[in-house]
């Protein structure tokens, strides 16, 4: 991969880092109310967007410190858990919102699908 690519990853990485932070600090008034009524569906939410961050993270991860699926799997979770934890923590100073560990979990979830889905394709990462 060249420089520019990774380049590219890493500011798409840092702008998705932003908009987690962004959008899960929101005051809950803030929040548009969809009028759907999934069960759980924030937890869905959270899973989603850590599963984006993920594979973005794995993927500078491999391309550009190259490291192996032991390594990966490791770092890049506990980026994810360390990531997560803060925003959860800085969500009881926001108002209408709360620190609740389901969301830290459904995080992880997410951010451990996406390692397991880049330690399973990293074959096909030009590195």
């Amino acid at each position: 991969m060249t420089n520019k690519t990774i380049g590219r990853i890493s500011l798409a990485c840092i702008l998705w880092s932003i908009f987690i932070f962004i959008i899960c600090l929101l005051p809950s008034y803030d929040i548009p109310n969809t009028g759907i009524t999934i069960p759980y569906l924030d937890k869905y939410v959270h899973a989603t967007i850590f599963f984006i961050f993920n594979i973005l993270l794995c993927s500078i991860l491999i391309m550009k410190f190259r490291l192996k699926n032991l390594s990966l799997f490791f770092l890049s979770t506990f980026i994810s858990f360390l990531y997560g934890g803060i925003i959860e923590l800085l969500q009881q100073y926001s108002i209408g919102r709360s620190c609740d560990i389901n969301d830290l979990i459904a995080d992880l979830i997410g951010a451990f699908l996406a390692t397991l889905l880049c330690m399973f394709t990293r074959k096909y990462f030009r590195v």
